[in-house]
């Protein structure tokens, strides 16, 4: 079968690169989708990581000579923390395996010939480009959603499934941080560790969890934060200035300089704020929505187009912080790759 990949960047591995500050996130070695996941049909995810789990990941890079540890939180990361090692190894499998690659590529078309001449073409794609026109038997789309615009996101994935009619949630902006109302510029750049809540006009909790809270002018951070950011529309919340966040600090490791701003003590340590909205997708480290997963088979092939795939970023699947979105790109390609009709 011969393998072709169409990029868009002058280079490839723009995102990876970028991926924890260029130390390259792997995975996370503690992973449950019904708990790490959400999207319309999460429930699905586990044949997926059966298939290919986060140990086979680590595995398989042991295998190609790569040394990974494990940090706070079951972060595994490169050893040599040089994220060029992984895309040099991804890329030599490339060639040895016969893939050709095409950089600075920018699809303007995508067109199924399966009505137009149904005898010749059957279940083949016309994909027109600012260079060039390639013909395919099977195309797969992988690319990731709108986040992290300025290294060439886009809404391709959406806009395509929407093309051939193929459901799909509207993405938004997931794992970035959130705006207030109110201005905090006395502590930016301040965090402590806190329990945080979310809660909407009727005093429903929406959002419960401890972690780390990085404090800026105007809107706050953190894995805690990003993670609340998961249950955005998935359990139909509206981001408004009726929604409270509840910040409650641990004060036995309270630096003074939150102490006074926030006017706290031992019988006042809790500091009520007014969300504003979402951080920009320049800022978000990842994309809620995409096609749903009851629109594709167990091998990501759609049920109504014959012949096209979706993995990774471009289904409705999105993860908590800490490289559980890496490891759902990395087992859904994995088993579209495995199982080929």
């Amino acid at each position: 079968m011969k393998k072709l990949i169409l990029e868009k960047n002058d280079k490839c591995g723009a995102k990876l690169l970028l991926s924890g500050g260029e130390r390259c996130n792997v995975s996370n070695n503690d992973i449950n989708p019904d708990r790490d996941y959400v999207g319309q049909n999460i429930k699905s995810l586990h044949s997926v990581f059966h298939a290919f789990s986060n140990q086979d990941m680590i595995d398989f890079l042991t295998q190609h000579g790569i040394e990974t540890v494990v940090e706070d939180n079951g972060r595994v990361i490169l050893k040599s923390w040089k994220a060029k090692q992984l895309l040099d190894l991804l890329m030599k499998l490339a060639i040895e395996n016969g893939v050709e690659i095409k950089n600075s590529v920018e699809i303007k078309e995508i067109a199924s010939l399966c009505s137009q001449w149904p005898d010749e073409w059957n279940e083949t794609f016309k994909i027109t480009t600012n260079s060039w026109e390639f013909f395919c038997k099977k195309l797969i789309i992988a690319t990731w959603g709108k986040s992290f615009p300025q290294v060439g996101a886009t809404w391709f994935a959406y806009e395509l499934a929407k093309q051939f009619g193929i459901d799909c949630i509207q993405p938004y902006q997931c794992l970035c941080g959130i705006e207030t109302v109110q201005d905090m510029s006395g502590v930016t750049w301040n965090s402590a560790l806190v329990q945080m809540q979310i809660r909407n006009d009727k005093k429903k909790c929406l959002y419960d969890q401890k972690g780390s809270v990085l404090f800026t002018h105007r809107w706050i951070s953190g894995p805690v934060v990003f993670n609340s950011t998961l249950r955005l529309w998935n359990d139909s919340w509206i981001v408004s200035t009726n929604n409270k966040i509840k910040i409650i600090f641990d004060m036995e490791n309270l630096n003074k300089k939150l102490i006074n701003f926030f006017h706290l003590d031992a019988k006042n340590s809790v500091v009520e704020l007014d969300m504003k909205w979402l951080r920009p997708w320049e800022e978000a480290k990842v994309s809620g929505g995409g096609v749903i997963l009851s629109e594709l088979k167990s091998n990501f092939e759609s049920k109504k187009i014959p012949g096209l795939y979706f993995i990774g970023e471009a289904c409705d699947v999105v993860g908590k912080t800490w490289w559980y979105n890496l490891q759902w790109a990395r087992s859904s390609a994995n088993v579209c790759s495995r199982r080929f009709e």
